[in-house]
């Protein structure tokens, strides 16, 4: 899904690539959690962390061998940059981890 500049993947760990639900409150997202463990995407003593990636202009961090490290987490890729610091944020408010 890319929408202003905003790409948000969730990152199976197994398959495809699949697009981002909107922002979930956190008992869904806990829920969310345990679905994952118990249909073994995750294994329960892994937590799922939400990286959000700045400034991907070309969008080719997908590309590298490294990116497979985020299987399993809520990856945000940002194409464009925002020099706005209230905009960053908003971008940023609920990232766990900044690339």
């Amino acid at each position: 899904m890319h929408v202003g500049g905003k790409r948000t993947l969730i990152i199976p760990p197994r398959s495809v690539t699949a697009p981002a639900a909107p922002a979930a409150s956190s008992a869904e997202r806990n829920a969310d959690v345990r679905r994952r463990i118990a249909g073994g995407e995750v294994e329960s003593r892994e937590r799922i962390v939400k990286v959000s990636i700045l400034d991907d202009y070309f969008d080719t961090l997908r590309t590298l061998d490294c990116f497979k490290k985020l299987k399993g987490h809520e990856v945000t890729i940002w194409n464009d940059h925002v020099q706005d610091v209230d905009k960053l944020a908003e971008r940023l408010k609920d990232a766990e981890a900044l690339c």
